[in-house]
């Protein structure tokens, strides 16, 4: 009787989970039981409901293995006053990308070979052609084709 009072609505499609939800429902309400056999042995007046323990059991659960000062962590939007706490935004996925190298190494004419990458992506230098291209020394994509070389652009402008 007491079980039906707050009984957890889930349909699961698997019969062994049903029996799971019952014996979990079983022994929160047995532990309700027992705890409020304590208190009538202790002549205390305070009992907690039903729906209070089975409430302050699931928080419990939720809070197990958790660090103590999870409620100090800031969780609203960051506000217009501090320009520095900056987030990404939450629908796209951070995007890595490839650091300039300094105009001392870009220009130093040593060590830049063309090597054949995995990845496509869009040249660094005229941002509409797609190449594999990339400098092994700057670790960037550069297009490097018989109608465009943009690696040679790349490494003697000033």
């Amino acid at each position: 009787m007491l079980m039906s009072s707050y009984r957890v609505a889930i349909r699961p499609g698997c019969w062994y989970l049903c029996i799971l939800y019952y014996l979990i429902d079983l022994s929160v309400t047995n532990g309700w039981l027992l705890y409020r056999r304590h208190l009538m042995q202790k002549c205390e007046k305070k009992l907690m409901s039903l729906l209070d323990f089975r409430t302050a059991v699931a928080d419990a659960l939720i809070k197990a293995g958790k660090p103590a000062d999870i409620s100090t962590t800031k969780r609203e939007r960051p506000s217009l006053e501090d320009p520095e706490q900056t987030f990404p935004p939450l629908h796209c996925p951070p995007v890595k990308r490839a650091v300039e190298p300094s105009s001392d190494i870009m220009l130093d004419r040593f060590d830049h070979f063309p090597i054949h990458s995995e990845k496509w992506g869009r040249c660094r230098l005229c941002k509409i052609g797609y190449t594999q291209m990339t400098c092994l020394k700057c670790k960037i994509l550069l297009c490097f084709t018989k109608d465009k070389n943009c690696y040679l652009e790349y490494h003697t402008k000033k």
